[in-house]
């Protein structure tokens, strides 16, 4: 019984601990790498999950229209073309704005007297 409290004492001073720290480490990094690239467009992570989701959906549609399109010509004549013109420009705005964004960020900031 003496070398199962051993076994036990040296888990909960040596490797608690230490899966412990990883553990808050790997939590760090996640957190890190999901919220960089949304950070950079001005979102939390779920406002860029919903945008791209909702971009995939109409991507989506309009392969499922042009594919339709192309097998019955007569139908969906201009839904992918205008479709497509939609997310150019929804997505051109939304460079502009990120590019806005960043140089906004990396104007020093003015210290009032």
């Amino acid at each position: 019984m003496a070398f199962l409290e051993k076994i036990r004492q040296f888990y909960l001073q040596a490797v608690q601990p230490l899966l412990l720290l990883l553990l808050r480490k790997l939590i760090a990094f996640l957190a890190e790498i999901f919220s960089n690239h949304p950070n950079a467009t001005g979102e939390n992570y779920f406002q860029h999950f919903w945008f791209t989701a909702k971009m995939s959906l109409r991507l989506v549609f309009t392969a499922v229209a042009l594919f339709i399109h192309g097998v019955f010509p007569f139908t969906f004549t201009r839904t992918a073309s205008n479709q497509m013109a939609k997310m150019n420009a929804i997505m051109t705005a939304r460079v502009n704005y990120i590019q806005e964004l960043a140089k906004k960020n990396a104007e020093p900031t003015e210290q009032a007297e």
